[in-house]
């Protein structure tokens, strides 16, 4: 094949019809390589527009009920589904086709100038040698005719005459000069000649080097376009299964119109009237109602909250099994409480070898203690820092690690305390990886950040699982505790996210995932140093949505009522400790009876005794992390939806009178002041 091939391209003419080819060739792979980078960011703008349709459908679903909301939710699910199938296609021809291609281009437009020069002086050689030979020809015949005429000239000399011997001699002794001169042009024209054959042959053996070296190229170009058209040829038909999945859940859609009028008026007519009066008797200031009226109320009130949240979810409800059954699928969001924590989360669910790899930073969420002790130091009710954070290790971000390793999703978990990793790893599979990690210490920050790129240069998701909480009024807790907190509830989030925001924006759609809480958007009295961290961490992450919106990061915030957890269970005595921890003068500015009132109230209030499910943060943490449209604020549970929330968007002023209403303790202090 390579004589047939060097055959093509003989002599000068050979030359200019490869150096044609060799540049048709290369213009060529280019020209693909653009037009298959036209394709891609057709199919990306594309993908957008399905995800932004999808959105819109979403939101619509949720202004209707019934089999209408469900179609509809049926319909962006799958619009989300073909936008990621069409970010996938985007993804292969742009990275996986035409950047290769044209890199591939550019390696064979360096090797083939290699060629063309290296031929280029060749030739050039060859040619000068051929304008020397012919010189030097030319100088030969010209001598040759000289000669011929001086012998002619010799003969024509008329005998006899008395100049005939002194012409004779003359003109034969130009012949000899002439002949010798011959002699030595006849050389240099022999020598010429054969080195105009030497270069005519180095010309050839160069051509045939170069036809080599260029079949070997042409060979692996179009060898590699070969494979490139299998690629895309795969990709289409990956897509292809996809789209045949969609049009078969597209074509399951059904409206039942009877049944949608029904659960409209359910819905929409006697339980809003319902509402209406037991919210009167709650929140009235001058309510005619006795207290256990205004109790029973809110009871009633939670009650009706309870059946409408039933009557939205699915009959088949699986908890997060069904939010992972299969790691890419979008999850029906009527299967969540939705209206918590940090994990990072890499790779896109699309991953060709079909692996997720979940890491979670699972430090700190208790409560901490520490307040001024009797000689102005800060002190806490445990033993130590570390036994604080003890039991943080096993909280929400704990259970959804155990949960999604499960599900297969390759699991890093960061944990604070050393026992905890061991516990933890004997809980997850061989896959799963458990790693000391402390958000406060930019060191022990870095060094995640080695272990994480060790399995993955992509994270889809950064979930900031990490939180302190301490009680008490301003006057009771030292600057050294609130510097805490922030630390941890704020600094902390905001430095993993700095560090890991370029890996997180080295694809669209990644997320970050802040746990904040129900005290990130209504202050209450007792909690200024959590309230404080919690709204610093709100506003960071709508600033961090708003900075990234153009990189097509997402950041979802999880705002968690009183959930049952080892939190709300040791409130009571962690409430104590900090109380007989305080210096004297506070707490004679307070009074032994103010605490022992307000703590009688937090005790017995309707919000710990109905405490939620910490399930339901887990379940919105996965959809978060799963679902192809998160969204931008979660509030699991009753009481963040349909109490708080709403509260916290009254006025100012009303809403402090009703808080007041709630706290209706005065200090000893005030006392003694409006008596003075």
């Amino acid at each position: 094949m390579a004589e047939e091939f060097r055959d093509g391209f003989l002599g000068d003419a050979g030359f200019d019809i490869l150096k044609k080819l060799m540049k048709g060739n290369n213009d060529f792979t280019f020209d693909v390589a653009k037009v298959l980078q036209e394709r891609s960011d057709a199919e990306m703008a594309y993908a957008r527009a399905l995800r932004k349709s999808g959105e819109s459908l979403e939101k619509l679903a949720g202004r209707t009920v019934g089999s209408v909301k469900l179609a509809l939710t049926t319909l962006a699910t799958q619009a989300g589904k073909e936008s990621d199938a069409r970010t996938i296609i985007a993804d292969v021809l742009i990275k996986d086709i035409s950047i290769p291609m044209k890199n591939r281009a550019d390696k064979q437009l360096k090797e083939k100038k290699t060629i063309e020069d290296t031929l280029n002086a060749k030739f050039k050689e060859w040619n000068t040698k051929k304008e020397t030979d012919n010189k030097y020809r030319s100088r030969q015949f010209e001598k040759s005719q000289e000669i011929e005429s001086l012998y002619n000239k010799l003969s024509e000399l008329p005998k006899g005459t008395k100049n005939f011997a002194k012409d004779s001699t003359k003109i034969s002794t130009s012949i000899q000069k002439a002949t010798e001169e011959l002699e030595r042009t006849e050389i240099k024209y022999h020598t010429s000649t054969r080195d105009v054959e030497l270069a005519r042959q180095a010309c050839d053996a160069e051509m045939c080097r170069g036809c080599d070296q260029m079949q070997k190229m042409e060979l692996e170009r179009i060898t590699e376009m070969a494979n490139f058209i299998q690629i895309y040829a795969n990709s289409i038909q990956s897509f292809s299964d996809t789209m045949y999945q969609v049009s078969r859940d597209l074509l399951s859609i059904q409206i039942n119109p009877e049944d949608d009028i029904i659960t409209e008026v359910r819905t929409y007519s006697k339980k809003k009237a319902e509402t209406e009066i037991l919210l009167y008797d709650i929140y009235a200031e001058t309510n005619p109602m006795n207290d256990e009226r205004r109790i029973s109320s809110f009871e009633r009130w939670i009650d009706l909250l309870k059946n409408d949240i039933k009557v939205q979810k699915q009959p088949n409800n699986a908890g997060i099994s069904a939010l992972i059954k299969a790691s890419t699928n979008k999850i029906d969001e009527d299967e969540l409480d939705i209206s918590s924590d940090g994990a990072m989360c890499s790779t896109p669910s699309h991953s060709k070898t079909g692996t997720i790899y979940v890491v979670f930073a699972l430090p700190i969420n208790v409560n901490s203690d520490h307040r001024h002790s009797r000689d102005g130091s800060s002190s806490s009710s445990n033993d130590d820092d570390g036994a604080m954070r003890r039991r943080c290790d096993t909280g929400f971000g704990h259970g959804l690690a155990i949960e999604l390793d499960h599900k297969g999703f390759h699991v890093l978990a960061g944990v604070y305390l050393q026992d905890n990793i061991i516990s933890l790893q004997n809980k997850l599979s061989s896959k799963a990886t458990v790693f000391q990690l402390d958000i406060t210490n930019q060191n022990s920050i870095d060094t995640a950040l080695e272990l994480v790129n060790k399995k993955t240069k992509v994270l889809h998701a950064l979930v900031n699982n990490a939180g302190l909480a301490t009680g008490g009024h301003i006057d009771w807790i030292s600057m050294q505790t609130m510097r805490k907190i922030m630390d941890v509830n704020y600094f902390g989030h905001v430095a993993m996210t700095k560090r890991f925001l370029p890996l997180l924006i080295a694809k669209r759609d990644s997320r970050v995932i802040n746990m904040s809480s129900m005290c990130g958007y209504i202050s209450f009295p007792g909690s200024s140093a959590y309230c404080a961290s919690k709204y610093a961490l709100e506003s960071f992450s709508d600033c961090l949505r708003r900075e990234m919106a153009s990189w097509g990061l997402r950041v979802s915030i999880v705002e968690p009522g009183t959930m049952r957890t080892a939190m709300t269970e040791g409130m009571e005595d962690s409430l104590k400790n900090i109380w007989h921890e305080l210096s004297t003068d506070i707490q004679e500015r307070w009074g032994e009876q103010f605490f022992n009132d307000s703590l009688k109230m937090i005790m017995t209030s309707p919000f710990i005794k109905y405490s939620e499910c910490p399930s339901k943060v887990i379940r919105v943490l996965g959809h978060a992390i799963t679902s192809t449209t998160p969204r931008i604020r979660y509030r699991p549970g009753f009481q963040s939806s349909y109490f708080f929330f709403p509260l916290s968007l009254l006025p100012a002023w009303l809403v402090d009178k009703i808080l007041s209403q709630a706290f209706r303790i005065s200090p000893a202090g005030v006392k003694n002041q409006s008596n003075e």
